[in-house]
């Protein structure tokens, strides 16, 4: 395991790549009880689903339990994590099997594999004060059968057959 390492207060490396790791398992198991170890309490979420209102706890929670609800068996893997001064970037993976309404589309039965990167920004007591995110949720839909004209499975779209002027 790496050594830690303080910078202007900052805790880094393997204390930041460990609280990613617990977060995607609170996530996961749905153990929103641990949420204070992990969020300081003027958490700012900046990820909401569309049309929310809500913030901070809530607002994760609400997207969380979203994807829990549609993903029952939602399992995160943490491909790459990278820190420096007070902020944490994660590439993950994460696999569902789409068994429940997710963002109003009915479930599909069918399995994915979708990736995604979050950003945080840590406290000085190593818990996470600010979190960005961005899920590829076009794959996502194209592997659910969702995208009219698209197969299931990895998707490879050539970008110029779709922005390129007519002949």
């Amino acid at each position: 395991m790496a050594t830690s390492v303080t910078w202007k207060g900052q805790i880094m490396s393997a204390e930041h790549d460990a609280l990613v790791r617990r977060i995607y398992d609170i996530l996961e198991t749905g153990a929103y009880d641990r949420l204070p170890e992990v969020f300081t309490e003027d958490y700012v979420e900046h990820d909401t689903l569309p049309g929310s209102t809500l913030t901070g706890f809530d607002a994760m929670t609400e997207a969380v339990e979203s994807y829990r609800a549609a993903f029952p068996d939602l399992h995160f893997e943490a491909t790459s994590v990278i820190s420096e001064d007070d902020r944490v970037a994660c590439h993950y993976t994460f696999t569902g099997t789409h068994m429940g309404e997710f963002m109003g589309l009915p479930a599909t039965g069918r399995s994915v594999t979708v990736e995604g990167v979050d950003i945080g920004r840590m406290s000085a007591d190593g818990r996470c004060a600010e979190h960005w995110g961005f899920v590829h949720e076009g794959d996502m839909m194209a592997q659910l059968g969702l995208i009219p004209g698209q197969a299931v499975g990895d998707v490879d779209i050539d970008i110029t057959e779709r922005t390129a002027a007519p002949a």
